[in-house]
């Protein structure tokens, strides 16, 4: 998230809600590591910044993760 807000290229795996919100072309499964180093030399010879499916909201995150400690 935080490499997306800056403008960075990113690589991430298809575990959780990561494929959710982020774009397949950047996601690798997870422990494959010659999917890995391959996205990585992509990145290296061609740096794009996928964008996100979704916009995470920070100030909404943190009212509901803050519900959690507060009910």
């Amino acid at each position: 998230i935080e490499a997306i807000q800056v403008g960075t290229p990113y690589v991430s795996t298809k575990v959780g809600g990561i494929p959710e919100y982020f774009d397949e072309k950047c996601l690798v499964e997870a422990g494959n590591s010659e999917q890995l180093a391959e996205k990585i030399k992509e990145f290296i010879e061609n740096p794009t910044v996928c964008q996100m499916k979704k916009k995470i909201d920070n100030s909404i995150v943190g009212k509901e993760y803050m519900k959690l400690y507060v009910n």
